[in-house]
């Protein structure tokens, strides 16, 4: 059985169950590539399909990857990254970013408030 068919009932009643979009994503490189997404039924939704590629600095599931990794691999991830500015609200130095993922990891889940996009803010658990 595919990862797809093993995740969408999972994520189908996290978005029935709390009406948000759930995604599954992997890191590839650097960036977070989408594998799956249900959208829910907000008004706002980012239009993000599979195979779409984000910076995880900027993202709350990019955060949420990489916060619960090694801190040696946190930091060589770190190292690669091409932080630019999405919105005024973009992390783009790597001591902040590396300092996001610390408190991510201790608070269990990953924010992102209008760093990708104006407008947007998510939060992401690492399942």
């Amino acid at each position: 059985m595919g990862i797809k068919q093993r995740l969408l009932p999972y994520m189908k009643a996290i978005r029935n169950d709390l009406d948000v979009t759930t995604h599954c994503s992997i890191l590839e490189g650097n960036g977070i590539v989408a594998l799956e997404r249900i959208r829910s039924s907000n008004v706002l939704n980012l239009d993000l399909g599979t195979g779409s590629k984000l910076p995880p600095y900027a993202t709350s599931m990019g955060k949420a990857i990489v916060a619960f990794m090694d801190i040696e691999e946190q930091k060589k991830i770190a190292e690669q990254l091409d932080f630019q500015p999405l919105t005024p609200k973009t992390i783009t130095e790597k001591d902040l970013f590396l300092a996001e993922l610390q408190k991510t990891r201790l608070r269990g889940y990953a924010v992102a408030d209008q760093e990708l996009t104006i407008g947007l803010k998510s939060t992401n658990y690492r399942f």
